[in-house]
């Protein structure tokens, strides 16, 4: 999460997504997070 820069920016550019879509954009972050240099594997089904 260290690439979203939050405040009135981070509220803009959501505001027009809707629940699912940004839910999709949250998974989608996490999943491309590294611990270690090792990919976190993304949440299941």
């Amino acid at each position: 999460m260290n690439n979203f820069k939050l405040g009135n920016d981070f509220d803009n550019l959501v505001s027009p997504l809707s629940d699912v879509e940004l839910l999709n954009l949250f998974i989608q972050s996490c999943s491309q997070t590294k611990i270690n240099g090792t990919p976190v594997p993304m949440f299941p089904p």
